[in-house]
């Protein structure tokens, strides 16, 4: 199993940093689409798929009609097609795909976190929404990027797992905090195949700014 290692990253209150050092793995459930055969890992925060995927996503803003395409660290490249997939943004969980950039805002109450959800046309124009963006940024390495911003008036951090795509565990990774209007990069040395966002945490004027 590789170990996550951040050679070198750009660390400010405008543009954060990620590293994965070591923490405790929890053991993933894994996750058969209705549609397609290969199993992907996932998240034990990541509700399973419906056992009729289709007929969910009759009713549901799932994804539809997915390639997913990634180069690995070794220069091979991976490549799976799914004609559904559940929807990104969901109570208990976000969900980013490399090439994504998936928008969502945090719901509080009594000052903390309790379920995500879209945003809509009804929204005002203070509404803290988040963008998370996840792309390769070196196709012959198989490195990645996230792009978080955060359009809020509060400083916030994203609590944040990651599916790497040849391992069956989630890994805990760190995230930076994020000032209101800013937007955080974070980097990771190897191929993501999916980014979870778990939940979300205002920071007051005296908190930490740190990068855990």
């Amino acid at each position: 199993m590789r170990s996550l290692f951040v050679a070198g990253f750009v660390c400010s209150l405008i543009a954060g940093c990620a590293s994965s050092p070591p923490a405790p793995q929890r053991q993933a459930m894994r996750e058969r689409d209705s549609v397609g055969t290969h199993e992907r890992p996932r998240s034990a925060d990541v509700p399973a798929a419906p056992a009729d995927l289709p007929a969910f996503c009759a009713a549901h803003a799932c994804r539809r009609d997915v390639t997913i395409r990634l180069h690995r660290t070794d220069g091979s490249v991976f490549e799976e097609h799914k004609d559904f997939m559940q929807p990104p943004v969901q109570d208990t969980v976000v969900t980013v795909l490399p090439g994504e950039t998936v928008r969502f805002v945090p719901v509080w109450k009594d000052g903390a976190f309790a379920y995500w959800r879209e945003p809509g046309g009804s929204d005002s124009p203070d509404t803290q929404v988040f963008s998370v963006k996840l792309e390769e940024t070196d196709e012959h390495k198989g490195t990645m990027m996230g792009i978080i911003t955060n359009s809020g008036a509060h400083t916030a951090k994203l609590r944040l797992e990651m599916l790497r795509l040849d391992d069956d565990a989630s890994h805990y990774t760190s995230s930076c905090p994020i000032m209101p209007g800013k937007t955080s990069f974070e980097l990771w040395p190897e191929p993501v195949f999916t980014l979870v966002v778990t939940s979300a945490e205002i920071l007051g004027p005296d908190a930490k700014m740190v990068c855990d």
